[in-house]
């Protein structure tokens, strides 16, 4: 039959002792974690903040806590030289634009001269100005002519060939095709804003559903140039790409629920 031995009983001072013990070790750890996450808070402003000159690695704030002697840690440690940084002179000219100039011409009562003479232009005082000019909606009526000899002779009768179109069937033009897609793929300009804008801005009756359409079919037209584009950035030294997440509603074989992507490209 084993017996089982009894632990020794502890006196009151002993107990004393180690809960005193325990709650030295618990403010010690409290420390040392509040300085874990003063540290982890340093990081992300050493990843992800603004950097000065000046500024310290944050790393040399848990080394002193990651060794046990204070004597050693100061023999390994080492100083941090952080380069100078040189600051970028920011570009003030503005983009090339095309000019264009006008010319303002000196009173006719001041081109004469107090001896009789007729002044003449010896130089320009030029001033550049930023000019914006509004979008233009028009109607371009196209008028093929249709020839026909006046003898009225056996199928004389010609047309004028239609000009090649990038979507044949739809009754805007490629200009408009194209401010379309930059204003909703560039812009990020939703449909219906572009919808309401439209008609309250120039009359317009367009409805989101024709222009989604026409987005849509512009695609396959317009695959030729998507693939040089894409080799076009293949070529560069650094390349990526990010995708968002898009709901597609009555897509073939696909559930509405499905998430569907766009994979945006840059180089």
């Amino acid at each position: 039959m084993a017996v089982r031995s009894k632990e020794p009983q502890l006196s009151y001072e002993d107990l004393k002792n180690k809960v005193a013990f325990q709650e030295e070790k618990i403010e010690h750890q409290d420390n040392f974690i509040n300085q874990l996450q003063h540290a982890i808070a340093q990081l992300n402003r050493h990843r992800f903040g603004r950097r000065s000159e000046s500024f310290v690695n944050p790393l040399q704030a848990l080394l002193p806590f990651m060794k046990e002697d204070q004597d050693e840690f100061k023999q390994s440690e080492q100083s941090i030289t952080i380069e100078k940084h040189i600051r970028k002179k920011k570009n003030k000219k503005n983009k090339q634009l095309p000019t264009r100039t006008i010319i303002i011409p000196v009173d006719d009562k001041d081109k004469q001269c107090a001896c009789g003479q007729q002044k003449t232009v010896i130089r320009y005082e030029v001033s550049q100005r930023i000019n914006y000019l509004p979008a233009v909606y028009e109607i371009l009526e196209e008028k093929r002519e249709v020839v026909a000899c006046p003898h009225q002779c056996e199928n004389s009768i010609q047309t004028a060939v239609a000009p090649k179109r990038l979507l044949p069937n739809t009754a805007v033009t490629e200009e408009f095709l194209a401010h379309l897609i930059i204003a909703k793929c560039d812009d990020r300009q939703p449909l219906y804003h572009l919808e309401k804008k439209f008609k309250s801005r120039f009359g317009l009756i367009i409805s989101r559903q024709n222009m989604a359409r026409w987005m849509i079919a512009c695609a396959n037209p317009l695959m030729p140039i998507f693939n040089l584009l894409k080799d076009h950035i293949i070529d560069h030294t650094i390349a990526s790409m990010d995708t968002t997440t898009l709901q597609v509603l009555d897509e073939p074989n696909r559930n509405p629920c499905t998430k569907s992507y766009v994979y945006c490209f840059r180089g």
